[in-house]
């Protein structure tokens, strides 16, 4: 019997992921909204849209670089991510990041974009922890938050 109702449970878990993925299925953008995005990323890869209530959001890959942009229905960026290495920061990030954390390795970066502008969300490590900095264009920087290592 409880073996009946975990075989249950996992049926239940797979249908209600199912419905997840279905409400935010592949979606057609409308014209005007692939239209602006062609223009803008003509070398786009690996491009797939969703619709997730009322945004578009584009997913692709442009130079090797991930990037994720919402849309809103008139094709106006509301919101941008862009999964970057240490050699895309602006010289003002990078410096004040190598000063400030100068015993740490960059692992990764993430470039946020929306109607306030650019910042930069780093992720940084040594021996002992990951350390999570956030950081306006201009290398204004604080630490958000640290977790140690396993």
């Amino acid at each position: 019997m409880k073996r009946n109702f975990l075989s249950i449970k996992k049926i239940l878990l797979l249908v209600a992921m199912a419905a997840l993925w279905l409400s935010q299925a592949m979606a057609a953008p409308t014209d005007t909204v692939l239209r602006l995005f062609s223009q803008a990323f003509p070398d786009a890869k690996y491009t797939r849209w969703v619709e997730d209530n009322e945004y578009y959001i584009v997913s692709f890959t442009r130079d090797e670089t991930q990037c994720r942009i919402w849309y809103d229905k008139a094709g106006t960026l509301v919101y941008a991510l862009r999964y970057c290495g240490e050699s895309e920061l602006p010289l003002s990030v990078l410096l004040t990041v190598k000063k400030e954390y100068a015993d740490k390795h960059i692992a990764g970066v993430t470039e946020l974009t929306n109607k306030n502008g650019v910042s930069y969300e780093l992720l940084l490590n040594d021996n002992k922890k990951w350390y999570v900095v956030k950081s306006s264009s201009d290398g204004d920087m604080y630490l958000k938050y640290a977790m140690k290592k396993q």
